[in-house]
């Protein structure tokens, strides 16, 4: 169970980096985008503090999540840069 907590752990990090990293972007059409998803990805974790997920949808989320967390780091490097 610890590698599905440090896990789960990793993805609300990695939310909440993106979502604090998203505050400093200019509003547009892609970071509305990922806003809806970074809540849907949130809501997801909600749900699994009352009801624990499978190890697929966990690597899944994780991986889905780490994806978002690159797009915006590319969205706030191109609006500094």
């Amino acid at each position: 169970m610890a590698g599905a907590s440090t896990r789960l752990a990793i993805i609300q990090h990695a939310l909440d980096d993106a979502e604090a990293r998203l505050a400093e972007v200019p509003t547009s059409a892609a970071t509305r985008a990922i806003r809806v998803r970074l809540q849907g990805y949130r809501r997801a974790l909600d749900r699994w503090q009352t009801t624990p997920p499978a190890e697929t949808q966990r690597e899944a989320l994780l991986k889905a999540v780490l994806e978002m967390e690159l797009e915006v780091m590319k969205l706030a490097r191109a609006a500094s840069g």
